[in-house]
C-alpha cells in the first residue's frame, strides 16, 4: 500500500462520473494498491469506504470451514464505491482484493457521514448502489439455490462470450479454473471435470493463448 499525493491522482479524479464522488474522494486518502493485495476482509471491522480511481478489484465472501470456498460477488472498476457496509464500526459483509494494480481514495466514515447529510445526489447515488447490488445478490443466492453448477457453469461462460459466428463465440477474459470456481462458489476440481468433458464432445476449445472458445449450442444438461 503506498501513499499519493493528490495532485498525481487528479487526472483519475476528473474521470469519475459525479462531481459528488470527486468531491468526497477529495476528502480522504489517496492509496495505491499492488496486485493481489487484500483491501478489507470479511468480518473486521470498518471505519472507512473506498472509491476506486483505477484498477480493477474483486469482492467475495468466503467460508470458514477447514477447506475454504469462495464466492467472488462483483468486480469493482473506476467509479465504484466499496466497503459502505460496516463504515461506522460494524463488521464488513465481504472481502475484496485487487486482481490488478489498483488506485482508491480511502474516506473516513465521518466524512462520508458529514457529506451525506447535505449533498442529496450522493444519497442517491449510494441508494442505487445498494439497490443494484442487492439485485445481484439476490440472483446469485436464487441462481445457487434453484439451479445445478452445470447450469450456472455454462451461463457464466455464455454471458462472458461474444458471438463471432453461428457457432464460434470466444471467450477472451483469460479466466482460470479457480476464477470460475469461484464465481460460482464450487471446487476448482468440479469446474476442471465439466470443462474437460466439454472440450471431449467439442463443445468448447481453448486457443494458444489459453482463453476459451464457446461452440454453441451446448447441451441443457450434464
Amino acid at each position: 500500500m503506498q501513499n499519493i499525493p493528490v495532485y498525481k491522482a487528479e487526472p483519475h479524479l476528473r474521470r469519475l462520473a459525479h462531481d459528488s464522488l470527486r468531491q468526497l474522494a477529495r476528502r480522504g486518502r489517496l492509496v495505491r494498491f499492488k496486485n493481489n493485495s487484500q483491501v478489507i476482509t470479511q468480518g473486521q471491522i470498518g471505519h472507512e469506504i473506498f472509491i476506486v480511481l483505477d484498477g480493477r478489484l474483486e469482492a467475495y465472501i468466503h467460508s470458514n470451514g477447514r477447506k475454504e470456498r469462495r464466492l467472488t460477488l462483483a468486480t469493482l472498476h473506476s467509479g465504484d464505491i466499496f466497503g459502505e457496509i460496516g463504515a461506522e464500526g460494524g463488521q464488513r459483509s465481504a472481502s475484496v482484493c485487487t486482481v490488478s494494480p489498483s488506485l482508491c481514495a480511502m474516506v473516513p466514515s465521518s466524512e462520508l457521514a458529514e457529506m451525506r447529510e447535505h449533498d442529496l445526489q450522493l444519497q442517491a447515488l449510494l441508494a442505487l448502489t445498494a439497490n443494484a447490488r442487492n439485485r445481484h445478490n439476490t440472483q446469485l443466492m436464487a441462481q445457487a439455490l434453484f439451479n445445478d453448477i452445470y447450469t450456472r457453469m455454462i451461463d457464466l461462460l455464455m454471458s462472458l462470450a461474444t458471438v463471432q459466428g453461428p457457432r464460434t463465440m470466444p471467450i477472451t477474459e483469460r479466466i482460470t479454473h479457480q476464477d470460475i470456481a469461484n464465481r460460482l462458489g464450487c471446487s476448482r476440481e468440479m469446474v476442471s471435470r465439466l470443462l474437460k468433458d466439454l472440450e471431449r464432445g467439442q463443445y468448447i476449445s481453448r486457443r494458444k493463448d489459453h482463453t476459451l472458445v464457446l461452440h454453441p449450442p451446448l447441451p441443457v444438461a450434464w
